[in-house]
C-alpha cells in the first residue's frame, strides 16, 4: 500500500470500543497511538492520565476507545467493566 492509499484509507475506529493499536509517538501530553489511516491528525491521544503504565514507541496497547468533550477519538487503558443483567417479568 502506497501512501496515497494510506491517506485515503477511512477512519474505521469507533468510539465505545476496545482496540489494539501501536504508539507511533509521544509528547508531554501521553502517547499517540495509530488510527491506521496514514494520516498523524487522526492519530489518537492516549493521555498520561488515561495510562496504567508506561508506554514507548513502538508498544501496541490494548485501549477503551471514547469522544473526548470537544468530540474527538480518545483511549484510555482504563477498560470499563460492564454489568448487564437481565430481568424478566415472569407474572404475565
Amino acid at each position: 500500500m502506497n501512501n496515497e492509499e494510506r491517506r485515503q484509507k477511512p477512519l474505521r475506529l469507533k468510539p465505545s470500543t476496545i482496540a489494539t493499536l501501536p504508539v507511533v509517538r509521544e509528547n508531554e501530553m501521553g502517547a499517540f497511538l495509530d488510527a491506521g489511516t496514514g494520516n498523524t491528525s487522526d492519530d489518537i491521544l492516549l493521555h498520561k492520565t488515561q495510562q496504567t503504565h508506561s508506554v514507548k514507541i513502538g508498544d501496541k496497547i490494548k485501549v477503551f476507545l471514547y469522544k473526548d468533550p470537544k468530540g474527538r477519538l480518545t483511549a484510555s487503558m482504563r477498560v470499563p467493566f460492564i454489568d448487564i443483567r437481565l430481568s424478566f417479568n415472569l407474572s404475565a
